[in-house]
């Protein structure tokens, strides 16, 4: 009943008009609305033209829209993918600066529990109750076997 209130209250130069503002793309919603109603209701041929637009528009937007539910997931989706990322990207960088290396009568090693060992062999040997001096000359004679030649 709706569609024939509006239909009989406007004439057809309105419709002809408005059918050209459709064109234009200036109709409001609601103006888009009545004329896809009126449209669908009369069988005059001038408004054929008209007709056989909105009906290809209306195709369009059902095979070209995305279900309901892809479109909530799409966006969690992405996050998701993001955050593994930052993730992945922290856990390499965390492993690649975690790294110990010792070098032991001049010879490379990355074994962490032999670098504390070592470390602490080295402390045993320097004994802190004699002078500063023995205690710095100490400290030099360990940490300067990495650049002699003959250690190497």
């Amino acid at each position: 009943m709706r569609n024939h209130k509006i239909v009989s209250q406007h004439d057809i130069d309105y419709w002809l008009d408005a059918c050209n503002r459709y064109f234009d793309a200036s109709l409001s919603p609601d103006e888009e609305l009545q004329l896809k109603q009126f449209v669908a209701s009369t069988s005059d041929p001038r408004f054929s033209e008209v007709k056989a637009v909105m009906g290809f528009a209306s195709l369009g937007r059902k095979l070209h829209a995305k279900p309901r539910s892809q479109r909530r997931i799409a966006p969690w989706l992405a996050a998701a993918c993001i955050a593994l990322m930052v993730a992945s990207a922290a856990v390499t960088h965390y492993r690649q600066s975690n790294c110990l290396i010792s070098y032991v009568g001049g010879v490379k090693s990355t074994d962490v529990n032999q670098a504390l060992q070592l470390m602490h062999d080295a402390m045993h040997d320097v004994d802190i109750n004699q002078s500063g001096y023995a205690v710095d000359e100490q400290l030099h004679d360990i940490f300067n076997t990495i650049n002699q030649p003959s250690a190497l």
